[in-house]
C-alpha cells in the first residue's frame, strides 16, 4: 500500500478542521441575543439557533436573495413551536468565501431583526 488514501484523508480532515474554526470565529462575532450555537466537533455543518421572534424561513429567503445557501431548521420539527434556526455548510468554502457569506448573513439578520 502506498499510503495515498491515509495521506488524503489526513489532509482532508485538517482542511475541514481549519474551515470549521474559521466559521466558529465568524459566528462568535454575531450578537449573542440574536444567535446561539454549540460548536460542532465534527462533520461539515453547523446549526445556528435563533430566538423565537426570528422567522428562519424568512432568513433563508433573504439569504438566498444574497446568494448565500443556508437551510432553515424549523421545517424539521414535528411539534410546535418549531425551533427557528439555520444550517450552515462549510465543506467547500475557502476563508474569503466563508467570511463574505457570514457578513451577508449578518446583514440579513441585522436588516430583519436588528441586534
Amino acid at each position: 500500500e502506498s499510503g495515498f488514501l491515509r495521506r488524503h484523508l489526513k489532509k482532508a480532515q485538517k482542511s475541514c478542521e481549519q474551515r470549521r474554526e474559521i466559521m466558529l470565529k465568524e459566528l462568535e462575532k454575531f450578537p449573542a441575543d440574536l444567535i446561539q450555537f454549540s460548536p460542532t466537533k465534527g462533520g461539515l455543518h453547523q446549526a445556528v439557533w435563533f430566538p423565537s421572534r426570528v422567522n428562519d424561513i424568512e432568513i433563508f429567503s433573504r439569504c438566498f436573495e444574497k446568494n448565500v445557501g443556508v437551510l432553515p431548521l424549523s421545517p424539521y420539527f414535528a411539534g410546535n413551536p418549531a425551533a427557528p434556526g439555520i444550517l450552515l455548510n462549510f465543506s467547500s468554502l475557502d476563508e474569503a468565501q466563508m467570511k463574505e457569506g457570514m457578513n451577508r448573513i449578518a446583514t440579513v439578520l441585522e436588516d430583519a431583526y436588528g441586534s
